[in-house]
């Protein structure tokens, strides 16, 4: 059982409880301080929420940055999931995005540029680039890719971390396309028809692989396509942007 269903039975097994002292700090409900006792996740910030006098907000890590919001009920109850306002305002939007820790993976993204490989520019200059975690197998990475091209047309600052884990022939894939005159020619090639020149892979590459396969799994991203870019100076971990949301994103990109 998955670490977030244990949590949702634990507090469904709940009824009531002292969950907060006279004054505005919120005393740790017994079912929330035990499960982070127990592993189950970590606390990472509690607020008073403005909206109501009564209701507080507990924001917990499960692993990998995979963050739930719960809010804790002055009469001794906890509740999960959207709280909306009946003029239609997400108020658990609201608190995650305003509780959520910002990511800093200049450590992570400085160890990639070192030791991993990636398809576009280099610049540790990232401001305006996109970054995609790519197996060349994987069918939704191919449908992203393909979706990029008018931006990538347009001058989107595309960079692409190839991983290798879904086929033995993966890496010599990426080594093909590491080792064409336009990278990101041939692997539009490979997308399209599934032809690649067979070139060995080298040892530096596999090594170089697997240095970007730890960075995938030391910022949380469990699977392909993973889309990081900055917001505001912030990263922002997502999966594929289809639609509008890909269109206001890369703009925002391009314009930087």
């Amino acid at each position: 059982m998955r670490r977030g269903a244990i949590l949702s039975a634990m507090i469904a097994s709940a009824f009531s409880f002292s969950a907060l002292a006279t004054s505005p700090e919120l005393v740790m409900p017994k079912i929330l301080s035990e499960g982070e006792q127990q592993g189950y996740f970590k606390i990472i910030d509690h607020v008073n929420v403005e909206e109501f006098d009564d209701l507080s907000a507990v924001l917990v890590d499960t692993g990998g940055r995979e963050y739930h919001l719960y809010w804790v009920h002055e009469d001794g109850f906890i509740t999960g999931g959207h709280l909306l306002t009946t003029e239609g305002g997400n108020l658990t939007r609201k608190y995650e995005q305003r509780m959520t820790p910002a990511l800093d993976l200049s450590t992570n993204f400085d160890q990639l540029y070192d030791e991993g490989v990636i398809f576009g520019s280099t610049d540790r200059d990232d401001s305006g680039a996109m970054y995609v975690i790519y197996e060349p197998h994987c069918g939704y990475c191919k449908n992203f890719h393909a979706e990029l091209q008018p931006y990538i047309e347009q001058g989107l600052d595309l960079r692409l971390i190839p991983v290798s884990f879904l086929r033995a022939n993966s890496p010599d894939i990426i080594s093909a396309v590491a080792n064409a005159e336009v990278p990101f020619e041939a692997l539009k090639r490979f997308d399209q028809t599934g032809q690649f020149d067979s070139v060995p892979v080298t040892g530096q590459l596999r090594s170089q692989l697997a240095a970007n396969s730890n960075f995938m799994r030391d910022i949380g991203v469990r699977g392909t396509p993973g889309v990081i870019y900055k917001q505001d100076g912030q990263y922002v971990i997502t999966g594929a942007l289809r639609g509008n949301q890909l269109k206001n994103v890369a703009d925002k990109l391009m314009a930087q």
